[in-house]
């Protein structure tokens, strides 16, 4: 395995901006964020998920 930055991203991080998101949404009335911003941020992380694992097929 060369060593250096690598070019694609794996499952584990899209699993975690899936995870940053539902978490913005959680805390967004505390914080004074908009919901959006965190169902922005799922979104995002699904749909590169999803892009990821069916580019492996």
């Amino acid at each position: 395995m060369p060593y250096g930055p690598r070019n694609e991203s794996t499952s584990r991080e899209w699993l975690l901006v899936i995870a940053a998101g539902i978490t913005v949404m959680l805390v967004a009335e505390e914080s004074g964020t908009s919901v959006a911003v965190g169902l922005a941020l799922a979104l995002v992380g699904v749909v590169g998920l999803a892009w990821r694992l069916l580019r492996n097929r």
